[in-house]
């Protein structure tokens, strides 16, 4: 159970922290959508907690974080790549 608990603690943080990057990096520009932008991290990282604790197994729960994680830090990456490319 301690697992879990650290599973769900732990990697949901970076997790969160990437889709509300990724919210920011591709939503809108106004300053008046970063403020509350922001301030939707608490509750937005208590969904991904408690989504963590809904997958029975804890290392597919991990797993899933890690992926959510890799694959939103490798999109925020190769963002300016794309962007490069177009123009």
């Amino acid at each position: 159970m301690l697992a879990r608990h650290l599973t769900a603690i732990v990697l949901s943080i970076p997790a969160t922290i990437v889709i509300l990057s990724l919210v920011l990096a591709y939503g809108p520009a106004s300053p008046a959508f970063r403020a509350p932008a922001f301030l939707m991290f608490l509750p937005l990282w208590l969904c991904v907690a408690t989504a963590s604790y809904l997958v029975p197994k804890t290392h597919i729960a991990a797993l899933a974080l890690l992926g959510t994680t890799a694959a939103g830090y490798a999109v925020l990456l190769l963002q300016p790549l794309s962007s490069g490319a177009a123009q």
